[in-house]
């Protein structure tokens, strides 16, 4: 899948490639694109990675999760206390 969005389908290329040097002023030509490629190549695993839950079951689904506390949760459940689960916005964090 990268070698169509970098190569073929060149999603937005001009604007990460813009963006990459603004931020990395530095960088050489080919250290942004390897930046780049490194960008591309995460972002394309990340759309794959986005359909793979649908053909997960329950049970592999939480293989892939480590939850710190969970007996906290349930003790708020219990207690008909309102809260919030916050986790980090990268990799598979939609899974959950």
């Amino acid at each position: 899948m990268f070698i169509v969005v970098f190569y073929f389908i060149p999603y937005r290329k001009k604007v990460v490639f813009r963006n990459l040097s603004h931020a990395f002023p530095e960088k050489t030509d080919a250290d942004i694109k390897q930046i780049a490629k490194k960008f591309y190549r995460h972002l394309c695993d990340f759309m794959i990675e986005s359909f793979k839950p649908l053909t997960l079951s329950t049970e592999e689904l939480l293989q892939r999760f480590h939850f710190s506390n969970p007996e906290l949760l349930a003790e708020l459940n219990k207690a008909n206390r309102d809260f919030a689960v916050v986790s980090g916005h990268y990799g598979n964090w939609e899974w959950s």
